[in-house]
């Protein structure tokens, strides 16, 4: 059997949530089933060399390169409206195709699993950049129809893609996304962690973000939040904000300006992934009181480093963080600044949070992840035994 994959979350300079969800899943799959041949089909019109050195790591005898000398950007813009056939480029030798960032191209050769990880383009559309809002919009509702799965990352979402999109319901299978055990866990070297302060300009105590600068991750409230509670305790840690900055942020920046926070917050913008642990390590708590997560891997991977996590009641996170997190309304600046305050104030319960949460964080990895998914492909090929017989 061959199983070709869509890998251009994974080619691009910086990695995204839906690359690191793609890695996982990838890498556990290609060790847990090695009996499969694999695929990775991907556009490239130039950069080629930097963009299989990308793919380097997850390469083996069973897999082999797939790409295609055409602008692949241009292809996604125009599959929604002239169904040039993904088949043309690509081949006719997988059984199966997966495609793990919404988009199923017409004609696509044998069965097709698509990955929807959220419908924040309904829930929160005015969060959407324009041109991601153009293609979803446009593409979504047929691209779900040509899936013979789709596959979400969590039940929220499950539940979400079903309000919106109510005939597509028995194709859904929840796939969680998972936390890499060996990237992510508690350090004792305070000289790592000293390292990565030095490298990104960060002194003393810190709280921590991770993610996008973008509207969704509801930054805006974070930071008010923020700003009430040091009013109450004037030499609180700095808040650190590490993440590539998003869209529609230049109005959040100039407020920050505006009220004089530069010298309370560090911005460090993308942080490496080999610095990523020990970043996370060294913060006396993390917060993530996003609007609308399809599933929420910063909160995640900071209980595998046994570091105590705030979140909202929105959304995924409830479902991802359990009962070891501490839990703030995300619309409500004075119970963010209650919860960092409940949290700076309590040594015991970060500690119990801390254990709890590197509890947790077992209960989702990639390889349980990879398994389920695995699943969801064996459903699909003893379909098309059982037709076929």
């Amino acid at each position: 059997m061959t199983i070709s994959f869509d890998v251009l979350p994974l080619i691009g300079e910086q990695m995204s949530g839906v690359g690191y969800c793609q890695a996982g899943l990838i890498t556990e799959l290609l060790q847990k089933h090695p009996e499969y041949n694999y695929t990775f089909d991907f556009f490239s019109f130039r950069n080629h060399q930097k963009k299989e050195e990308r793919l380097l790591s997850y390469q083996t005898e069973q897999v082999r390169l797939n790409r295609v000398c055409f602008p692949g950007a241009f292809y996604r813009m125009i599959m929604n409206f002239i169904p040039f056939s993904y088949s043309y480029f690509f081949g006719r030798e997988a059984e199966i195709t997966h495609f793990f960032n919404y988009l199923v191209p017409p004609h696509v050769f044998g069965k097709t699993v698509v990955t929807v990880h959220d419908m924040v383009i309904w829930a929160f559309p005015e969060t959407v950049r324009w041109k991601t809002k153009v293609l979803l919009k446009t593409g979504l509702k047929q691209s779900m129809k040509r899936a013979d799965r789709i596959i979400t990352d969590s039940y929220f979402s499950k539940q979400e893609i079903i309000k919106y999109y109510p005939r597509y319901q028995e194709k859904i299978r929840v796939v969680p996304c998972g936390v890499d055990l060996k990237r992510f866990y508690r350090i004792t070297d305070q000289a790592e962690i000293n390292r990565v302060k030095d490298k990104l300009k960060i002194t003393g105590d810190y709280f921590l973000y991770v993610g996008t600068i973008e509207p969704r991750k509801n930054l805006l409230r974070l930071i008010k939040g923020y700003q009430l509670f040091c009013k109450k305790y004037p030499q609180a840690p700095q808040l650190v904000l590490a993440g590539g900055k998003g869209w529609m942020n230049q109005k959040f920046y100039a407020w920050i300006q505006k009220v004089g926070l530069e010298d309370r917050l560090c911005f460090t913008e993308y942080v490496a992934s080999e610095d990523l642990c020990a970043l996370y390590n060294g913060a006396v708590s993390f917060f993530f009181p996003s609007y609308y997560e399809g599933f929420g891997i910063p909160p995640l991977e900071a209980m595998a480093c046994a570091v105590p996590v705030l979140v909202s009641f929105e959304a995924s996170l409830p479902e991802v963080v359990g009962e070891c997190g501490v839990y703030v309304n995300a619309y409500d600046e004075q119970s963010i600044a209650d919860g960092i305050e409940r949290l700076y104030t309590d040594p015991s319960l970060r500690r119990e949070l801390s254990q709890r949460g590197q509890e947790r964080a077992k209960e989702f990895t990639w390889e349980h992840a990879a398994e389920k998914l695995y699943l969801v492909y064996k459903e699909l090929l003893d379909e098309t035994k059982n037709k076929d017989t």
